[in-house]
């Protein structure tokens, strides 16, 4: 099979300081079989001395009247005669290798049919564009997949000339709808583009906002949502809970003008407060803002003094409409901090909870993580019960760089994140949860509806409990509830290698899995938590 041929489709206008560097990154390929289209959208003699130094074999030339970059971007396809097409813009620089890296990500990944990824800033400090695994609802509310990734000729779309901006958006959207499917490259930058400049159609995109977003949505007839859900602390959270809610999911929907009815804010961490602050301040001033605090959330409040408190609180308070957090231990520590909040628990985003056999040998479940600056999770006293347990089998997931430190011993396997959690929790007989702090953990309330204990240092109902006894005091001024756990040693250790023994010794109470499951499914009723949410846009604010 021969490769393929590359359409590098380049629309010009404005950008003559950046066209020849452009043109000569695509020239400068590790990739023969490829045609550069320019198309100067507007006859100006500048772009005619820029492009006077290349052959007619090197570069193919059209000129239209000023019609706009979409308009050009037609004319080139129309001209195209490669099997894979690139809008590639004239202010754009391509790595070397680009094409050959595209090329290999074609022909190992048949089945798909454009591939996309990060791509960089030509400027100082700042980095790239990180795109994300493709997903139908998060296009729906914002795009992730630049223009110049390649796809396919067989699907590309006719670019919208009616579109003043936002206009890769409308195509991907649209090529996707033809039935193109997408290859994720990761972080693995392609390319570097120029920072938006005045007079360009990326700087000059936030005029009329709504008005052009409304216009793509109302023609592909994407639901207009009038809740947006954003959470900077915890994303990947934030975007299933918009999906099972049926919201716009937005890191700064305050950016950008808006006429939402209510901002749903989760993953508050205080830490991150000034950038909270802008979230709220930029919705209109009809939006109800809704906090949802998680467990984590409120562990971070412990860091600060009162007048810090004041400030956080204060900032978050005043244009804050409603505070919800997990349970009733949630909602004292709230209080402490002078926060009224309602209890309202987020349930688990999968339906196929059901009680799974257990596996044929008996495997602990556990987190592990390296991402925060306290050893929330209790990692290093884990890891310590793990090796103290040789004849237990341990299967490890979070994002822990510990591979090479647990990959020498049999008995521990690691397996990173996790994508479909239920298919690991299959896997396991219980969950051992060790924290210094949490309220309602997700991963518990999953592993309960799948019919597995879970053994945890924090009262949870039907947990497999280890007592330390008594609370931790944090200074003169603050004491938690149970909610908060003192893990001590060698106590907590020797009472968690005590309960996980008796659990394979003597088996799994199979009523008290049953009854669990019936618990936390109520608890964790998705219809319940959905209608309460929406009732919130009904209420006066």
């Amino acid at each position: 099979m021969s490769e393929p041929k590359f359409s590098f489709i380049v629309p010009v206008y404005k950008t003559e300081l950046f066209l020849e560097r452009c043109i000569d990154s695509l020239l400068d390929q590790n990739y023969t079989n490829k045609e550069i289209i320019v198309v100067l959208d507007g006859d100006d003699k500048i772009y005619h001395k820029v492009l006077k130094k290349y052959k007619e074999s090197e570069i193919k030339i059209l000129i239209q009247d000023h019609k706009g970059a979409c308009a050009a971007r037609n004319t080139g396809f129309k001209a195209s005669t490669g099997d894979i097409v690139s809008f590639f813009n004239s202010d754009y620089i391509a790595n070397p290798g680009m094409v050959r890296k595209w090329y290999t990500a074609f022909k190992e990944n048949p089945a798909f049919d454009f591939i996309y990824g990060a791509y960089g800033w030509n400027a100082a400090n700042m980095g790239y564009y990180a795109s994300e695994p493709f997903d139908q609802f998060i296009l729906n509310n914002y795009n992730y997949i630049d223009c110049g990734f390649p796809l396919k000729k067989e699907y590309v779309v006719e670019w919208d000339e009616n579109c003043k901006s936002l206009q890769d958006w409308d195509f991907w959207l649209r090529v996707i709808k033809n039935g193109a499917k997408g290859f994720y490259l990761g972080n693995d930058i392609s390319y570097v583009a120029e920072l938006p400049r005045p007079g360009g159609l990326s700087y000059d995109s936030h005029g009329n906002w709504l008005e052009r977003v409304n216009y793509i949505k109302d023609k592909l007839q994407i639901p207009i949502n009038k809740i947006v859900v954003s959470s900077l602390g915890a994303a990947n959270h934030g975007k299933e809970i918009a999906k099972m809610i049926g919201a716009d999911f937005k890191f700064f929907p305050g950016e950008k003008q808006n006429d939402y009815k209510m901002l749903y804010l989760i993953g508050c961490y205080p830490k991150s407060i000034d950038q909270h602050s802008k979230v709220i301040a930029g919705m209109n001033p009809d939006c109800k803002v809704v906090i949802h605090w998680v467990g984590a959330d409120i562990f971070w409040l412990r860091k600060f003094t009162f007048e810090e408190l004041k400030y956080i609180t204060g900032a978050l308070t005043e244009k804050v409409w409603k505070h919800l957090c997990e349970n009733e231990q949630a909602q004292k520590e709230l209080a402490m901090y002078g926060i009224k909040a309602e209890v309202c628990v987020i349930p688990p985003y999968r339906n196929d909870y059901e009680i799974f056999d257990m596996p044929k040998d008996f495997t602990v479940g556990l987190f592990l993580t390296n991402k925060s600056d306290f050893d929330k999770y209790a990692k290093d006293m884990s890891i310590e019960i793990m090796l103290a347990m040789p004849d237990i089998n341990w299967l490890c997931y979070g994002d822990a760089a510990t591979k090479e430190e647990l990959g020498q011993y049999p008995h521990i396997k690691y397996l990173g994140i996790v994508d479909n959690f239920t298919d690991y929790v299959k896997q396991c007989s219980c969950l051992l949860r060790l924290v210094h702090h949490d309220t309602l953990p997700l991963a518990a309330c999953e592993f309960f509806m799948c019919g597995r204990p879970v053994v945890t240092n924090i009262p949870l109902d039907y947990a497999e409990y280890v007592n330390t006894g008594g609370t931790t005091k944090l200074n003169d001024w603050d004491v938690f509830g149970e909610g908060f756990a003192d893990l001590k040693y060698p106590e907590t250790k020797g009472k968690v290698i005590d309960i996980i023994r008796k659990l394979k010794l003597g088996g799994i109470d199979d009523h008290k899995t049953k009854t669990a499951k019936v618990f936390y499914d109520t608890l964790c009723d998705k219809k319940e938590y959905v209608e309460t949410i929406h009732k919130f846009l009904k209420e006066k604010k």
